[in-house]
């Protein structure tokens, strides 16, 4: 319900909230004395005549003061209320405080229909008539409770017909009336506090029902106020206000704090002496200036006028030299910037962004340290920027006419962010001839840029380029794989090739070359880049992958819509994922089915809640042969042999989309029911998402799904039948599935080795800290499959791994080895200890060609144990003998028969 409020209405003094307009006969027993009693309830002074007995047709002169001394009038327009010229004349004389004091007017249509009082139908045209009779010398009086009648049914009001049951009516006018002497009261008390005691005022436009009209003198008397905030919703058309038809005469020369949103005038008061102010926020406001000429501003710190969209200039700041804050963000006609702001020693934080008509760049001050500039009109950086080494934050993004950066840029030696984003025009950036240690974020996506300098690689901190959208891309120098970052490439059009890597060991991390012209990777590229975790050629030309991926780290390969890639090559062993997703050249993917028997660390931190290890999706109709278990349909009954060492499952299913299926993501679920060789029986459910999306028509095509699921239940272990049930949310149809068994033997042709289970586990358990930096080593892989972090091992290889632990002079400085280092060690001969003892009473060999002959394993295990503690506690190794770590391993059953 909209309400006007204004100054005037309180400037009259009101003794009482509510004033109640009723006619007696229809409602005083029925629903105003239950809406007296709920206003009396709620602390609400209600003026209700309780004789009402009409005397007269002339209200009293006490009626008409009560009617005057209320803030609210409420009228109840029952059926028989025009019948009585007492209650129209009651009725005219509300309306005319209304229009002479704006007192809020609130509307009650009890069981009548606002039309029939609007246009005086039914009831209402009945009483009239009689009225019209009674008063028929009188007809001026007539015609004004007409208007009256007519100007009451037009205002926003309670309808009894819409809101049901009289004490729901009665609840919602309550709870209306008590909002609105809430906000009366706020009013009220900010015009009652103009006194020289007041020193500070808050108002929030939010808790205001319209806006309010304020007089020119308001402050005059306010001369301690030191604190003014007017305040709410930011700067949104529609926000309520104050206005000040008649201008502002004078602001307090007290005030400290000045906010002022949505300042309605085109200037501060002439008169306003600022030399106290700390703080000026005027934004959304509708100024043109601020003032004329030089203002003292000594004290001000904080400048902040953002969404001034009418301002067209600065004033002279030469005295505001404590500024530290200046906010012009989005001042549209501001077109310059005063030179008095390069003298501001003082300011470290300036925002000029969407200044749309600002095109030169601005004199600063040394010691500035944020400069924001998006979405200005400037076209060069000048070379004076070095002239700011305190920077740490500039933004250019969206500087549509920007072309040239200097290469004094990089003499900013304390930037960490710098922002060109949308810079089209921008098509060559500067030749970086320093280190930048502290840059730590560049970007550059959607820009101009042709070509990536070779100098990019000073960008020593830089951790993420990201070059997406550069469509005018064409060139990337080798050197960029030396930056240890993630590189983001994709939608580069014009990129077709990539430079060859020239050394082994470069740094990147990940490589997004997705929506790229790229047609060939170099065959050297995943052996060079040996930290490369996360590649993307998703929609490229690529038509093979370098055979040399089975020799990286990768973990994630993005290949999705890859339309004339062929086959894929064998992965590494620490593959997590694969999408290759509408891939519909794809013919051979076997060779990679190595990749789904890795207990990964997804599945150990998942718990065996969910499915884990590696997804992969193709376009095909067969299951691989690799998986041993097949059936036509979508479930499956299987006979096991006992084997204790029991790691997991992997699934595949032949799915066919429904061609009205728009799911981007079905979820593929499975429910396995297990009896056990003891008789009982489990039964779990797990589900994973299917990492498919079917851009064009999916009714034609058929798809190979596979994942692997890790479990450690012993459930598993001991099972003698298992049955699958497989399902998938989503219109898709399972034409096949298939289902392999995983044991810690299968492992064997894959590397792994012939340990057992049990001794695997206790390897999760060793996590440890990240390596040291510029420390070169390669993960010894069977340990970083089952969830250790093999990047501390200070070793080159496998190979001289092995050769330390089990040769190796562990007290001679030749090498170098940590507290992870040791504590890797223990745990590999404590393991290859327990592999030969369970393979050697078990009947079967125990091959160490590999590995060489270990000698003395007990002593040497224990060796690199007292160590360990040597080192954690800083003990002598004679003192370390006598204390047990935390993390010894029981060596009573081994050794024995070795």
């Amino acid at each position: 319900m909209s309400v006007d409020y204004s100054s005037s209405i309180l400037a009259r003094k009101k003794i009482y909230d509510v004033f109640i307009s009723f006619r007696g006969k229809d409602t005083r027993d029925v629903f105003t004395c239950h809406l007296y009693k709920a206003f009396s309830d709620k602390k609400i002074k209600v003026y209700l005549d309780e004789e009402s007995l009409e005397k007269g047709d002339e209200i009293s002169p006490a009626l008409k003061k009560g009617i005057q001394e209320s803030k609210i009038s409420v009228v109840i327009l029952s059926k028989n209320y025009a019948m009585s010229s007492w209650c129209l004349e009651e009725l005219r004389h509300i309306l005319q405080c209304k229009e002479m004091y704006e007192q809020i007017v609130v509307p009650v249509f009890y069981y009548v229909d606002p039309s029939h009082v609007r246009k005086q139908q039914e009831s209402y045209a009945t009483a009239l008539t009689a009225v019209e009779q009674r008063f028929h010398d009188e007809m001026d009086k007539v015609q004004q409770w007409k208007k009256a009648l007519t100007a009451i049914s037009n205002l926003s009001g309670w309808d009894s017909s819409v809101i049901g049951s009289d004490s729901e009516l009665v609840e919602a006018i309550v709870k209306d009336i008590v909002g609105k002497l809430n906000r009366i009261s706020s009013y009220g008390n900010f015009k009652g506090l103009g006194t020289g005691v007041v020193q500070a005022m808050s108002l929030n436009f939010c808790e205001l029902g319209n806006d309010i009209d304020l007089d020119p003198l308001v402050f005059k008397d306010m001369f301690s106020l030191k604190f003014l905030s007017f305040h709410g919703r930011k700067y949104f058309d529609g926000t309520k206000k104050l206005n000040l038809p008649q201008g502002l005469q004078s602001l307090p020369g007290e005030l400290r704090y000045l906010c002022w949103e949505n300042y309605p005038l085109r200037t501060l008061p002439q008169n306003f002496t600022p030399q106290n102010l700390v703080e000026l926020c005027l934004g959304g406001n509708k100024l043109e200036k601020l003032w004329d000429g030089i203002q003292n501003f000594g004290s001000l710190k904080i400048l902040n006028l953002e969404g001034s969209k009418n301002l067209t200039e600065i004033p002279d700041l030469s005295l505001a030299l404590n500024l530290e804050v200046v906010n012009l963000k989005s001042c549209r006609r501001l077109e310059h910037l005063p030179t008095s702001i390069g003298k501001l020693e003082l300011l470290q934080y300036l925002c000029l962004s969407f200044c749309s008509k600002l095109q030169n760049f601005p004199e600063l001050p040394s010691n500035i340290k944020y400069l924001n500039m998006e979405g200005t009109s400037v076209e060069l950086v000048p070379p004076s920027i070095e002239g700011i080494p305190q920077v740490v934050n500039l933004s250019l993004s969206f500087c549509k006419n920007l072309k040239s950066v200097p290469t004094s840029i990089c003499k900013l030696k304390s930037l960490k962010e710098l922002g060109l984003r949308g810079c089209s025009k921008l098509e060559y950036f500067p030749d970086i001839l320093e280190p930048m240690p502290n840059l730590s974020l560049l970007c550059l996506d959607y820009s101009g840029i042709r070509k990536v300098p070779a100098s990019f690689e000073n960008l020593v901190g830089v951790k993420s380029l990201n070059l997406s959208f550069c469509k005018n891309l064409e060139f990337i120098p080798h050197n960029i794989y030396n930056m240890e970052l993630s590189l983001d490439l994709s939608n580069c059009s014009m990129l077709e090739s990539l430079p060859r890597p020239l050394l082994n060991g470069m740094p990147l991390g990940s490589l997004c070359l997705s929506d790229t012209s790229i047609s060939q990777i170099p065959d050297n590229l995943f052996s060079c880049l040996t930290l490369l975790l996360d590649v993307s050629l998703s929609r490229t030309n690529i038509r093979k992958i370098p055979e040399s991926i089975k020799f990286s780290k990768l973990r994630r390969l993005y290949i999705r819509d890859c339309k004339f890639l062929q086959s894929l090559p064998e992965l590494p062993m620490t593959i997590e994922f694969v999408d290759a997703t509408g891939c519909s050249s794809l013919e051979m993917v076997s060779n990679s089915l190595a990749a789904l028997t890795q207990p990964l660390k997804l599945s150990l931190d998942k718990g065996g809640d969910k499915f884990g290890g590696i997804k992969m999706s193709y376009p095909g109709e067969e299951i691989p042969k690799w998986f041993n278990y097949q059936m036509e349909g979508c479930s499956m009954n299987i006979m096991l042999p006992y084997n204790p060492n029991f790691m997991g499952f992997a699934f595949c299913v032949i799915v066919e989309p429904d061609e009205y299926m728009n799911m981007a993501f079905p979820s593929l679920e499975c429910e396995i029911n297990v009896k056990t060789i003891y008789d009982n029986e489990r039964h779990f459910q797990r589900s994973t998402g299917l990492e498919m999306f079917f851009h064009q028509n999916p009714k034609s095509l058929q798809y190979v799904f596979m994942t692997t699921f890790m479990i450690k239940e012993d459930s598993f272990s001991s099972a003698k039948e298992m049955s699958f049930n497989f399902r998938i949310k989503g219109k898709m149809d399972i034409k096949r599935c298939g289902v392999r068994i995983l044991y810690v033997e299968d492992a064997k042709d894959f590397g792994i080795g012939r340990f057992q289970k049990s001794m695997l586990e206790q390897l999760h358990y060793f996590q440890v800290s990240p390596s040291k930096e510029g420390t070169l080593v390669r993960p010894l892989w069977f340990m970083s499959v089952w969830g250790l972090r093999t990047d501390s091992l200070l070793c080159d290889s496998t190979a001289s791994f092995l050769e330390i632990v089990l040769h190796g002079d562990l007290n001679s400085n030749d090498y170098q080895y940590d507290e992870e280092f040791l504590v890797y060690a223990s745990v590999l001969v404590d393991t290859i200890l327990r592999a030969r003892n369970q393979l050697v009473n078990r009947g079967k060999e125990f091959h160490t060609a590999d590995i060489g002959v270990i000698p003395k394993p007990q002593a040497r295990a224990q060796q690199i144990l007292v160590l360990i503690l040597a080192k954690k506690a800083g003990y002598r190794e004679e003192k370390a003998r006598k204390t047990k770590p935390r993390f010894w391993p029981d060596f009573g059953a081994f050794g024995r028969n070795f």
